[in-house]
């Protein structure tokens, strides 16, 4: 019997909403339904494969949770709510092949849009600085030594593994 859980990273970037509904929606049609999101995974339980659409709806103000107004909107709209994504979107779905869309005026999806790439950018730019920040200290240990090409050797497993998780973060905040 197959496991009912099932972890998957997810191969986008955070500001390209139409890739990440699409590719729920692929997972979908292969029975993984998405559940909840930590880091880079997203948790999906396993069921029937469907055709189910997606939406993410950027966060507007700091909270975990989708307020009551905008529950009632997507709600009468057929959608339901699926979970939080790194603080950025609130996931809804639904099965209703013909459901409403709760943005029907673009304007206000731009609105919205534009206030979510904003916190991005500001994120992504203070993450950059610390990274720069933390190589310039690794570089100006090796530095203050009598050896400094020795020493970033003797430091090789901290120093490739910094590089690696710098690496990494730069290809997950499309710095």
């Amino acid at each position: 019997m197959r496991e009912k859980k099932s972890w998957k990273v997810f191969p986008f970037e955070y500001c390209d909403v139409e890739y990440m509904q699409a590719w729920l929606e692929d997972r979908a049609r292969e029975g993984l339904y998405l559940t909840g999101f930590t880091l880079r995974w997203a948790k999906f339980e396993r069921k029937a494969p469907c055709a189910v659409r997606y939406r993410l709806e950027p966060v507007q103000r700091d909270t975990q949770e989708p307020d009551g107004e905008l529950l009632e909107l997507y709600e009468a709209y057929g959608w339901r709510y699926v979970a939080p994504l790194r603080g950025e979107y609130f996931v809804f779905m639904t099965t209703d092949e013909i459901a409403r869309e709760p943005h029907t005026d673009p304007q206000s999806l731009l609105l919205a849009m534009k206030k979510s790439m904003k916190r991005q950018r500001i994120g992504g730019w203070l993450e950059l600085a610390e990274a720069i920040i933390l190589m310039a200290v690794f570089l100006g240990a090796a530095a203050m030594q009598k050896e400094p090409l020795l020493e970033l050797i003797h430091m090789g497993t901290l120093w490739i593994g910094y590089l690696f998780l710098l690496l990494l973060f730069l290809a997950g905040s499309g710095a």
